[in-house]
């Protein structure tokens, strides 16, 4: 099952874009409770006694939207869901999706990052290194009345999220992966 087997439907659902919401079957109570109460959690008590009221009669008389899919768009997605064989991503330019083959799109993903001109590999993630340096030129310039206490705040690393690759297929081009060249 690879692209070969898209249909109509499932180009259909696609058209929706990547941001479209599906209308639930039923109303997620539970989910909705939890949430609830971890608010309620930092309010006063009394408040939060008569917030969770208001919650409880909204939620008794609340009811599923209108579905905004039928059957066989349903069918479709779990289709396209259920398909190992592609990967469903967003184009790097337009609000576009694209569908492309799995096997392909790792092929070109490998090929581009074995480029050993333009990538290294590391050994290990370099920035708690990186994160240290700048806390220290930071601190310096602080210290030197350089820069002020907000923008010393402003700028201070919060994290250490290690950068993430993804690739994005170049429709407006006539080769799709920049390692096409």
């Amino acid at each position: 099952m690879g692209l070969k087997f898209i249909t109509y439907r499932s180009e259909h659902v696609l058209s929706k874009g990547l941001n479209f919401a599906i209308t639930p079957d039923t109303l997620l109570v539970e989910e909705f409770v939890v949430a609830i109460e971890k608010g309620c959690h930092k309010m006063e008590a009394d408040k939060a006694e008569s917030f969770r009221n208001d919650v409880l009669g909204v939620l008794s008389s609340a009811k599923c939207p209108q579905p905004n899919m039928n059957v066989q768009e349903r069918k479709a997605l779990f289709d396209l869901k259920k398909n190992q064989s592609i990967l469903i991503l967003p184009a790097d330019k337009g609000r576009a999706t694209v569908v492309v083959d799995k096997d392909d799109y790792e092929k070109k993903v490998s090929d581009m990052l074995g480029d050993r001109k333009t990538y290294e590999e590391l050994k290990k993630d370099p920035t708690p290194i990186y994160k240290r340096k700048l806390m220290s030129v930071l601190t310096r310039l602080k210290d030197e009345d350089k820069i002020s206490s907000d923008m010393y705040f402003h700028l201070y690393p919060t994290s250490e999220k290690i950068p993430q690759l993804y690739c994005l297929p170049k429709i407006h081009k006539k080769k799709m992966y920049p390692s096409d060249r």
